[in-house]
């Protein structure tokens, strides 16, 4: 086997470990839910990236193709890179701190794991094993959620919203609409193995159910909004694939019953008894004047005016 051969391999295996990287917490870390992922995250990229690069001397085949969206991606890095070395406080703006770890630090290493995912990943078929992968992921970490509600493993957070690896149930829950929805994608444009179309639905029902218990609002609305903004976009835009269109026209249907329905029994004893369902039916304009948004948001906007280009 040739050299290159071997590092373009390891190059694969450790793309393939990134989705895997969620379900680490190491034990006597500071802010061991984000630092334990984030520090695993950079040093894996450092490595395969270094092998990347020596892989592109050895093959040209292999070297990043400068499309429209790699452009947009660049110049979107640069212009963050600008803003925080412009900004108020260079340091925190470069490296943010370890409780998000979102400084430009991080940025820099999801644009080289960008430019190695559309470097090496070059086939439909890499691809849907890739995203394959990243649904095995989710299924173990929702079990790992399982166990959180069957109370073998602590809530973080303490309370009843499950949170697994993640320690807070927001983050959880956005990581199972992405995963919901990659689930949609693979469901629609997967081969017709009528056992994968099962395998895919059952994820979604799982996956669903275990948001349900993460208790987020805004991640439960967003996918019911998104999953009716699909089933709207499908139904105008899809001529030639009945069934879709159909299932698209039931989607819709499926999305306002649930919605109406809520609606109408927000105020009953059943849905003011559940600790899931009654963080809904509190939702409304006197709510928000109480929350950190209520004050944060005309502090952007009023910073934004400020310095509309690169703000602060």
């Amino acid at each position: 086997m040739k050299m290159k051969d071997i590092i373009k391999g390891i190059i694969i295996v450790g793309l393939f470990a990134v989705p895997f990287i969620a379900l680490i917490i190491p034990i006597g870390m500071f802010f061991p839910f984000i630092t334990g992922k984030g520090f695993v995250f950079r040093i894996l990229i450092e490595i395969i990236f270094g092998l990347f690069v020596v892989l592109c001397f050895m093959d040209g085949q292999c070297r990043p193709k400068f499309s429209w969206i790699t452009k947009a991606v660049l110049f979107f890095a640069l212009a963050i890179l600008l803003a925080d070395l412009l900004g108020e406080n260079v340091y925190k703006s470069l490296w943010s701190n370890y409780e998000r770890m979102e400084g430009f630090v991080l940025i820099a290493h999801l644009v080289a794991y960008y430019i190695l995912l559309s470097s090496v990943f070059k086939t439909r078929e890499i691809w849907n094993k890739f995203f394959n992968t990243s649904i095995i992921a989710s299924i173990i970490m929702s079990f790992y959620g399982v166990m959180q509600l069957l109370g073998k493993i602590t809530i973080n957070q303490g309370g009843v919203r499950v949170d697994a690896t993640f320690g807070n149930a927001t983050y959880f829950a956005l990581y199972l609409v992405f995963h919901i929805f990659l689930c949609l994608y693979m469901l629609v444009s997967s081969p017709s193995k009528q056992w994968r179309k099962w395998a895919y639905s059952l994820v979604i029902i799982f996956e669903t159910i275990i948001l349900y218990f993460t208790a987020t609002r805004g991640a439960i609305l967003g996918l019911i909004g998104g999953l009716f903004l699909t089933g709207v976009i499908i139904a105008w835009k899809e001529k030639d694939n009945k069934i879709l269109r159909k299932s698209a026209i039931w989607l819709i249907g499926v999305v306002a019953v649930i919605f109406l329905g809520f609606m109408s029994l927000r105020q009953t004893s059943l849905v003011r008894s559940s600790p899931v369902l009654s963080r809904f039916s509190t939702l409304g304009i006197s709510e928000f004047k109480n929350q950190g948004r209520y004050f944060i948001w005309p502090m952007a906007i009023k910073g934004t005016l400020e310095r509309p280009l690169l703000g602060w």
